[in-house]
């Protein structure tokens, strides 16, 4: 089931409706309306001034708002004042190759330069042998970009924008069994006809004629009997380009002078009210309900023209990304509040933790040292302060000896280096006395290294000898000496 937001601004006040598609089966679940003035229109400026700022609609907006529920997808009809379409034949259909042609094909049909226009290409299917039909909406960049700002906001940004006359081939897809194959949709608007030209169930044109040419709000006689004769030579216009008839026009609303539209377009008519293929769809809602149809997230069916193309497709990424964000809140604040709950208790277990040590450590305190009064809570920078008394004081302590532990290492290693038959084992300095441990080849070496010991000026008394034999032939010897004080 997709949830899709569609909202009608061809139409003032603009029409925006919630629905539910499932199965080919639209349910309206909230509509609401809004008169949103004209955003639409470019601002009028000097070419030499700076580009004013446009900012989204503070109308469209609120709009959005009002909506209860959540949608996917959205889609945007906007009004049919600055674009132009038109159909050619091009031997391929793949948007690539379309897209290399595109633009020099649309100017060899045209009497202007496309260099300022937005082209929205949409391949419909073959047309005759070797040649594919493709439909183009022409849009001036000036007005595409005005477009996108006033209708791009944190809450609200349409992933597609079209027409209303593109909408109405929805009807082939609520019931693709009902409308012949060759047709064409008539929608009123206000003051105005919305056309679209079916050709073998495919739309393939689409058109909005004026039913008022001055300014008054209802249209004259006159006017209708010259938007009538309008409307039908565009029906012959695409019957001839498609060598058909259409048999039948299918009237989606209510339209001025009905006998009259009869006449001028010389086909056999049928209403087809939205509310016959959406239930409870009123005149009012149709086109934002159709136009949801397009909007869907799977398999929608093809919209003949979608002006987000290009440089001004959609990219929802930041969409979506702000939309999850917003239905990760709760679960995000839970988060938080749970991470604050454990980090408090955290923090009030280690604090009664510490409050343990603190009073063991005063307690032993207290029973080493009972002249001590350590401050509360400074147990340990107490017994830091007096271990580095004690360290200072040991320092100071030193060894009697006139000479230091370097010094006797320093003058052993002499005698070492010169008996290379003698090796060393370990010399352990411990105050005073000095305890060399290691073997020697034979007992005349032992002698040898003890007179070198004894004329060293560092050494007093007697030496300590505890030399014995040892299973490898070797003599193991351990001299004892004391160093002079």
């Amino acid at each position: 089931m997709s949830c899709i937001l569609s909202i009608d601004a061809s139409q003032d006040p603009a029409q925006a409706v919630l629905v539910e598609i499932q199965d080919r089966k639209v349910k309206i679940v909230e509509h609401h309306s809004l008169e949103l003035g004209d955003i639409f229109r470019t601002p009028s400026y000097d070419h030499d001034d700076q580009v004013p700022e446009v900012v989204p609609s503070e109308k469209l907006i609120q709009l959005v708002k009002m909506f209860q529920g959540e949608w996917v997808r959205s889609i945007l009809i906007v009004p049919l004042h600055r674009a132009l379409s038109l159909n050619l034949e091009l031997p391929f259909g793949n948007m690539s190759s379309i897209n290399k042609i595109l633009e020099l094909e649309v100017q060899d049909r045209i009497p202007f330069s496309t260099d300022n226009f937005h082209l929205s290409p949409t391949p419909l299917g073959p047309l005759n042998e070797g040649e594919f039909d493709i439909h183009v909406t022409l849009t001036p960049d000036e007005y595409m970009s005005h477009l996108i700002q006033v209708t791009t906001s944190d809450v609200f940004e349409p992933a597609l924008i079209t027409t209303a006359p593109h909408v109405l081939s929805a009807a082939y897809y609520l019931a693709p069994d009902y409308c012949q194959e060759d047709a064409t949709l008539l929608y009123p608007l206000q003051n105005a006809l919305a056309l679209l030209f079916v050709v073998d169930g495919v739309a393939r044109a689409g058109r909005v004629i004026s039913l008022c040419t001055t300014s008054s709000k209802t249209p004259s006689q006159e006017e209708i009997q010259k938007a009538y004769s309008e409307a039908k030579l565009a029906l012959v216009a695409s019957e001839k380009r498609y060598s058909t008839t259409f048999s039948r026009i299918y009237l989606m609303g209510d339209t001025p002078e009905p006998r009259l539209l009869q006449q001028t377009m010389g086909r056999e008519m049928e209403e087809l009210p939205p509310s016959e293929l959406i239930p409870s769809c009123t005149p009012q809602q149709g086109l934002a309900t159709f136009g949801a149809v397009f909007a869907q997230d799977r398999t929608p069916p093809k919209l003949l023209g979608n002006l987000r193309t290009g440089a001004f497709s959609y990219r929802p990424q930041l969409q979506e990304l702000i939309t999850g964000l917003r239905k990760l809140t709760l679960p995000l604040a839970l988060m938080l509040l749970t991470l604050s709950c454990c980090l408090l208790v955290s923090y009030w277990i280690r604090s009664q933790h510490l409050s343990t040590l603190q009073t063991a450590m005063a307690t032993q305190i207290e029973r080493v040292i009972p002249e001590a009064q350590p401050e509360a809570g400074k147990e340990l920078e107490f017994v830091q302060s007096h271990f580095g008394v004690l360290h200072t004081q040991l320092k100071e302590i030193g060894s009697t000896a006139q000479v230091s532990a370097t010094t006797a290492l320093a003058e052993l290693s002499e005698d070492f280096s010169e008996a290379k038959s003698v090796d060393v084992k370990r010399i352990t300095i411990t105050g005073k006395t000095v305890a060399i441990e290691g073997n020697a080849p034979n007992y005349l070496a032992v002698d040898r290294l003890k007179n070198k010991l004894r004329k060293r000026s560092i050494f007093c008394g007697k030496i300590k000898d505890d030399t014995s034999s040892s299973g490898s032939k070797k003599v193991g010897y351990r001299f004892t000496l004391t160093l002079c004080e």
